[in-house]
């Protein structure tokens, strides 16, 4: 009887430790999947890279997953953007941004896209269906979001991002689609959240990262060899 007893503990305990971290990481739950559901769709039609959220990774997991990627350059919690490249939709057509329906004006060159309401939220020159010159957005209270360069449809220059009340939360140097240069990311209140450098689309030299305003994170921060950490 004892050993049935014992037998039956094991299994119980196997199944148990199979199943709960399945459970835990199921598609859509968590703070990740808030923010994978919030994209906002202005962000995606004017920023250069995808920056793909993993939902089924445990949080302080990805926290703390290598650096090593070109484009990994995730803007501070609350400020964080998911970006996709997208052509120019078809005059009067109506899609989806910030959970409003917006309108798009193209005449095969300039694309502008308006609120319902009229005001102006994306205003951008395509040639031969690229990106060319300053694509720029604004909020809807009408201060500016970004300003983002491009030459033959790839990221070029400085692309800066800003928050509805005014303040600098991203700016990025580019050249050629590739990040190469200064990096600076901010929280929603002005302050650092990471800044450093890039080379080639990897970190390189010294990066400042913080936790949260104020508190560095000592595990990330530091110097930076073609995208790795140098502990």
């Amino acid at each position: 009887m004892r050993i049935h007893i014992i037998v039956g503990g094991v299994f119980c305990t196997l199944a148990f430790l199979c199943i709960a971290p399945w459970k835990s990481q199921s598609p859509g739950s968590g703070e990740f999947g808030v923010v994978l559901a919030g994209t906002d769709r202005i962000e995606q039609e004017l920023l250069p890279s995808a920056l793909l959220v993993d939902l089924k990774q445990d949080p302080a997991r990805l926290a703390r997953k290598s650096e090593r990627t070109p484009e990994s350059d995730e803007g501070a919690p609350g400020t964080r953007d998911v970006k996709n490249p997208m052509l120019p939709s078809s005059h009067g057509s109506t899609i989806q941004m910030s959970g409003e329906d917006c309108i798009v004006t193209w005449d095969g060159t300039t694309r502008k896209i308006h609120a319902v309401s009229g005001e102006l939220l994306v205003l951008g020159v395509f040639v031969d269906g690229r990106r060319q010159g300053l694509h720029r957005g604004w909020h809807k209270n009408g201060m500016l979001r970004g300003d983002y360069p491009y030459l033959t449809g790839k990221a070029h220059g400085d692309h800066r991002s800003y928050g509805e009340t005014g303040v600098l939360v991203r700016s990025v140097h580019y050249e050629n689609g590739v990040k190469h240069g200064p990096s600076m990311n901010y929280f929603d209140n002005g302050l650092l959240y990471k800044g450093g450098e890039f080379r080639n689309g990897f970190r390189s030299g010294w990066w400042d990262i913080y936790e949260s305003p104020g508190e560095l994170d000592t595990d990330r921060s530091g110097f930076y060899l073609n995208g790795n950490f140098q502990n």
